[in-house]
């Protein structure tokens, strides 16, 4: 009996997982966004390692954030009207 108990459990969780629907998945509401904040990461001159680069690459960063958050709010000001 007590070989079968860890099988019944596993049984159990699979079927569980299988009726679970996916909207109950826990999502990334950052893949919705028009602005694609890695993108724009990747345009930023970071890649360089040199020493004076560090604040060009900082300065961009924050506005890829800037522009991100922006992104954010006018969808998410748009989806509550």
């Amino acid at each position: 009996m007590m070989n079968r108990l860890p099988a019944i459990l596993l049984l159990l969780t699979a079927l569980v997982l299988a009726v679970t629907p996916a909207s109950t998945v826990a999502a990334d509401p950052v893949l919705m966004q028009d602005f694609d904040r890695n993108s724009c990461y990747a345009a930023c001159p970071c890649s360089t390692g040199a020493p004076d680069q560090a604040q060009l690459c900082f300065e961009c960063k924050q506005e890829c954030d800037r522009k991100f958050w922006k992104s954010f709010d006018k969808e998410t000001n748009q989806k509550d009207k």
